[in-house]
């Protein structure tokens, strides 16, 4: 029987969710935190992942790593079949179904979140990352981490046409990403308390090397 729980972070618990009942879980959560269904088929192929309290889901996220990717699914053909030729699907895994209950996004938790987001991704062993938003706010976030953009335009969810942003990063840049999503999330907090945000220091390739480490 495989050993479920990944990780204890401090009083965030982020553990590997594998049983069909725990994947019913998972999607019935993240349709209600975020209006959008997905498919059990596509969580059953992927790595899920969910935040324990007790025996309540507080938030999750999933790591697609096989293709056909969800993220290029949404996005009309031919830009999709662009972007598909854009990157080696064989070296390749995507963020999706990223949620957190309200009271944890605003908590100094959501970090510990995205760190584990991001150390599960180096455990996959494929170098490209990729992450689709129509969430104007989730784009913003994204692009603090300076990825690079394959796709801006209409895409398909749920039946819907949204506007949509697709990115693709290097893992290898994860440790240099979450200090840039820390200081977006800093600065967001600093200007909504009318404090002026402070600049931050570069990050440089040494300080990458500093920060890695699992």
């Amino acid at each position: 029987m495989p050993k479920k729980l990944v990780s204890r972070v401090g009083v965030l618990r982020i553990r590997r969710l594998y049983t069909e009942t725990e994947l019913h879980t998972f999607a019935d959560h993240y349709a209600r935190h975020s209006g959008y269904s997905v498919p059990l088929d596509y969580l059953r192929r992927s790595h899920v992942f969910g935040g324990v309290n007790g025996s309540a889901l507080t938030c999750g996220f999933v790591l697609g790593v096989s293709a056909p990717f969800r993220t290029f699914i949404r996005i009309p053909a031919p830009d999709r079949a662009r972007c598909e030729m854009s990157v080696d699907s064989e070296d390749a895994q995507e963020f999706t179904c990223v949620w957190l209950e309200p009271g944890l996004r605003r908590s100094w938790r959501s970090y510990l979140f995205w760190w584990e987001l991001l150390r599960q991704a180096g455990k996959v062993g494929k170098r490209a990352v990729l992450m689709g938003t129509e969430v104007p706010a989730l784009r913003d976030f994204y692009e603090s981490t300076r990825p690079r953009p394959l796709y801006v335009g209409p895409v398909l969810v749920d039946g819907i046409e949204k506007t949509g942003w697709v990115y693709v990063h290097r893992i290898d840049r994860r440790y240099v990403g979450i200090v840039r999503m820390v200081w977006y999330k800093l600065r967001r907090a600093a200007l909504s308390s009318g404090l002026p945000p402070r600049t931050p220091a570069p990050v440089t390739g040494g300080k990458e090397r500093h920060l890695h480490g699992n």
